[in-house]
């Protein structure tokens, strides 16, 4: 079943939330992060409760089931135009070791958090409603991967991305270098999930993409992840020095 409604307001801007994390705009970021944490606040349905083997309850997933199935359809469609999947499984491993600990349980995430599945209206008084939209993917998992999604999504700097963080996280200080070198290798998983959606809709062909612009999506979110990969390789050293 698919339950619609009209929501009040505009989409989201990358230009909109780059000016709020620059700190131009208080008002506007603080109630982003307002409306992510009302959505990580949302109890799971008994159908999305996580559980290792045993029953107990199972660690806060970076990401939904999406990512590994993407993983094998890229593998299964041959898919070597970019080398993304030569060494994906060593990465991954490498990332999840790298930012745990960072949430103890899992919470309902959106995971697809992109600017334009916000719904912002401004109010009279200057602040603004904001209304989350496009549950698609949504499934339990780590909160601040919904931050780290964003954050790439809108190509925000450490800077920008400190202080998205920290308001979603009421912080009246920046992050400590080990929680911002966690969240770092979150925003590569993102970049990491966002590519195979692309390389997904290339063999695929049953998303609403043309050819080209499949190809295109690909390709800008790849260069994404080559920056990200980058850093997230300096913030390794620099833990192993």
């Amino acid at each position: 079943a698919m339950v619609t409604a009209f929501v009040d307001g505009r989409a989201l801007t990358e230009a909109q939330v780059q000016t709020a994390t620059d700190g131009k705009d208080d008002k506007l970021l603080g109630a982003i992060t307002a409306a992510i944490r009302k959505l990580h606040a949302t109890p799971l349905p008994p159908q999305m409760m996580p559980s290792s083997e045993g029953g107990t309850p199972a660690a806060a997933s970076w990401s939904p089931p999406d990512v590994r199935a993407w993983i094998e359809c890229g593998r299964a469609g041959n898919f070597t135009r970019l080398p993304l999947l030569s060494d994906i499984d060593e990465l991954l491993a490498k990332a999840e070791g790298f930012m745990t600990p960072l949430e103890p349980s899992s919470k309902f995430c959106h995971f697809d958090l992109l600017p334009d599945n916000f719904v912002v209206a401004p109010k009279e008084d200057g602040a603004y409603d904001v209304v989350i939209v496009d549950f698609e993917y949504a499934n339990a998992g780590s909160p601040l991967m919904d931050l780290a999604v964003l954050s790439m999504g809108c190509g925000l700097t450490a800077e920008q991305e400190a202080r998205l963080v920290a308001s979603y996280l009421e912080l009246p200080t920046p992050l400590d270098t080990g929680t911002a070198h966690r969240f770092q290798a979150l925003k590569l998983m993102a970049t990491v999930r966002e590519t195979l959606w692309g390389v997904v809709a290339e063999v695929s062909g049953t998303s609403a993409l043309t050819p080209e612009a499949a190809k295109e999506y690909t390709d800008s979110n790849y260069a994404k992840h080559l920056a990200a990969r980058a850093e997230f390789e300096a913030n390794c050293a620099g833990r192993a020095e």
